[in-house]
Parts: C-alpha cells; sequence; structure tokens
C-alpha cells in the first residue's frame, strides 16, 4: 500500500480507468473510475496525515519530497522508479544496501506504523462535513467587483491633502 502510495500507481490506475471510461461510455466503467480516484486520494491523504502527524517525520519531509522533485530534469518522465527514489531520499526508507530504492524493510516498518495511526483515528463526521461545507463556500463565494476607476479631473492627477488648482 505503502509503495503504492508513494509511487502513485494508484494514481496511474485512476487515470487510465477513466480513460477508459471515456472511451466506452460505459456507466459501469465511470463507477469503477470514481472508486479508483477515491481510493487514490484516501491514501495520499491518509499517508500525509500519518507523516504530518509523526513527530519524527513531519511536514518537512514532504518539503524534503517536494525538493527531491524539484531536483530532477523538467522533461523527466515520473515513473514508479523515479518516485521510489525521490520517497526514499525524502523520508528516510533508503537502506544502505538499498541503492536509492525503497528498503523494504524499511517501508514495511513505516507502513505497519501508518496502519496502527490510521486504525487508531476516527473522524468526526460532522467536522469533516463543517470543513467541506467552508472549503465550498471559500470557493463559490462571488468576488467583490472592482472599484470604479477613478478620474482624475481636469487638472489631472493631484496629491494627496487636494493641493491642486482650486476648482
Amino acid at each position: 500500500m505503502l509503495y503504492g502510495t508513494v509511487t502513485d500507481r494508484f494514481f496511474d490506475r485512476a487515470r487510465a480507468a477513466s480513460e477508459l471510461a471515456q472511451e466506452k461510455t460505459d456507466e459501469k466503467l465511470e463507477e469503477k473510475a470514481r472508486e479508483e480516484w477515491e481510493f487514490a486520494r484516501c491514501t495520499a491523504w491518509g499517508f500525509t496525515y500519518y507523516v504530518i502527524n509523526k513527530h519524527d517525520l513531519g511536514i518537512n519531509r514532504f518539503f524534503r519530497y517536494g525538493e527531491e522533485l524539484n531536483e530532477l530534469p523538467r522533461d523527466m518522465d515520473l515513473n514508479e522508479q523515479v518516485l521510489q527514489a525521490c520517497a526514499a531520499k525524502a523520508f528516510g526508507l533508503s537502506g544502505p544496501k538499498s541503492g536509492g530504492r525503497l528498503d523494504m524493510a524499511a517501508t514495511k516498518a513505516m507502513a505497519e506504523a501508518w496502519y496502527e495511526l490510521m486504525d487508531r483515528t476516527t473522524l468526526e463526521l460532522v467536522r469533516v462535513q463543517q470543513f467541506h461545507l467552508v472549503q465550498r463556500e471559500l470557493l463559490t463565494k462571488p468576488k467583490p467587483p472592482p472599484p470604479p476607476p477613478t478620474n482624475p479631473g481636469p487638472g489631472g492627477l493631484q496629491p494627496p491633502g487636494g493641493g491642486g488648482p482650486p476648482p
């Protein structure tokens, strides 16, 4: 599960399922694509929650992951091997013999700790719904109209305090 999360395998599956559903225009395939997207998002959220709430990891590990990705050439294909190497470095999951890849013992230990934390974690549905409602309101709230342009009048722009010519 951890490997599939850090290498974007689950998002790749969701993209493929969406493409197939669009080609075939089949409701069952569309439902399968929605399920794949939900699974990918939930695992990514769960891992993010775990990393941020682990005192020995913290949000700095995510910044480090971003830095690892930033160091890659812009035109590089972000395949599983590349993402695996970045995650191994950023999250401290590479061992002395792993050669830049995920060390399976370290990865398994982190995955077990992740599962343990998620198993103990419950979200209050009301708080989650309130959060989503607030976010939706912020995103859909109409922006105020821009202020009307100021007309400098016949005397042109005047300095603050009205130091221009008398009317």
